[in-house]
């Protein structure tokens, strides 16, 4: 029987309720825990499904065959396995109105030997050799630039080479212009993957899509968001040089994502899309290619907003790799931790675990619909903890890479962040040696 004391206090009558007293506080902890993962993983499922419905607005074929001049530019630097693929799909376009430049950067392998060869058999096809890169210039904003000074189409289909376009790609382009009467845009590709680390890291390219509103980022009225991929962009002429092409950013590592962000700054008409398909891209076909690829992108990244970057790996890791680590030791030990939590959460049965594992199915489902609308293997979504913890270590590695003054390399070229977010034009280019055309 309880004794009742002065002041309203009963002493707890067990070793059992003086323990629950003490882990008061962390009970409330974990119920504040529990409410952002539900908050996360509500959030995470609904914009998986507003984004789905926006790109299945977006048609994926275009029967049109003629209109303006498309200028189809290729940069190339030592894309020896991929370069002939590209032009084979570029040279099967139902859209007829087009010119076909790739420029060779300094390649050291048989890239232009490859070039010529295609030359041989498509007389219409325009090479063009690289000058040697001032340098304030990064390699692909250079190689970009010389492109366009030498395209004479109204619009500009810029693309890498190691992409492929189905036969409507650049008709859907046009048409996707005109209808939307934009100044340019960029689109996702289907990234290709074939080895267990590419469809483990390649999918980073499909997180801003997984975290924020197509609607958004194409919204007029919101100058600050963008996005954009390098693989495909499409510049109305007048409008690429208006915003001063990419030699306003010709120091950026990240070059998409500063011309998106310059074209919102300054009132274009700019949208970020999706190709639906229609072009396809292998980004990297190694687990070091995969790794330098993106230490690449993070690095500048890092370099301006490291703060930020720790919290978003904070977050990360706390609300969506600690939570499946937390349910895989409960049911080691007999559920110890999830029932610990439920009788934390309001109107919940003791020992009850179906809602605490809600959150973690809403999370896991909006990730596959993402990953399957892109056509990943089935069993990738379930190796989302796996996923994130690897970005997160990917994002360390960049962190400390900047704070100890290592810059990544690729392609044979050492690459450095530029000192200011928007470099500002500086006149013509000028290089040590001239381009040349074949």
């Amino acid at each position: 029987m309880r004794i009742q004391q002065k002041g309203g206090f009963s002493p707890p009558e067990s070793g059992v309720e003086c323990l629950q007293v003490r882990q008061m506080p962390a009970i409330r902890g974990l119920s504040m825990y529990w409410f952002l993962m539900c908050l996360l993983g509500a959030y995470v499922l609904v914009m998986a499904v507003l984004n789905l419905f926006y790109r299945f607005r977006i048609p994926h074929s275009s029967p049109r065959t003629g209109g303006p001049l498309v200028s189809i530019l290729v940069p190339a630097r030592n894309e020896e396995a991929n370069i002939a693929a590209c032009l084979d799909s570029l040279f099967t376009q139902t859209y007829r109105n087009y010119e076909i430049i790739v420029l060779d950067d300094n390649s050291t392998d048989r890239t232009m030997e490859i070039l010529k060869n295609y030359k041989a058999k498509h007389p219409g096809l325009r090479i063009l050799s690289g000058g040697r890169k001032p340098e304030e210039w990064k390699g692909k904003t250079y190689a970009v630039h010389q492109l366009a000074e030498a395209a004479a189409g109204d619009f500009l289909y810029m693309t890498d080479a190691d992409t492929i376009h189905k036969p409507e790609a650049v008709a859907w382009a046009v048409d996707r212009m005109i209808e939307r009467k934009l100044d340019a845009f960029s689109a996702m590709p289907v990234q290709k993957t074939r080895t267990f680390f590419e469809k483990l890291i390649v999918p980073i390219v499909y997180l801003p899509m997984f975290m924020l509103p197509y609607s958004l980022l194409n919204s007029k009225k919101n100058r600050r968001l963008s996005f954009a991929i390098g693989q495909l962009f499409v510049f109305k002429k007048e409008a690429y040089k208006e915003m001063g092409g990419f030699e306003a950013v010709k120091g950026r590592i990240t070059e998409d994502q500063a011309v998106s962000r310059l074209l919102k700054k300054n009132g274009f008409n700019y949208q970020f899309l999706d190709t639906r398909g229609l072009v396809e891209c292998r980004m990297y076909g190694s687990l070091k290619e995969c790794f330098n690829g993106f230490a690449k992108n993070f690095h500048e990244m890092v370099a301006y907003i490291p703060f930020l970057i720790t919290i978003l790996i904070l977050i990360m890791l706390a609300l969506v790799v600690v939570p499946v680590i937390l349910l895989g030791g409960s049911i080691g030990t007999s559920g110890t931790t999830l029932t610990a939590l439920s009788h934390a959460l309001p109107g919940m049965l003791p020992g009850s675990t179906l809602l605490l594992v809600l959150p973690m199915a809403a999370f896991f489902t909006g990730w596959a619909v993402n990953l399957f609308f892109y056509r990943l293997s089935w069993y990738m979504p379930l190796l989302y903890p796996l996923f994130f913890t690897t970005f997160a270590v990917m994002l360390l590695s960049s962190i400390f890479n900047v704070a100890t003054g290592r810059n990544p390399v690729w392609k044979s070229r050492v690459l450095s962040p530029s000192s200011a977010a928007f470099p500002a034009a500086a006149g013509p280019a000028q290089s040590a040696s001239a381009t040349r055309t074949y």
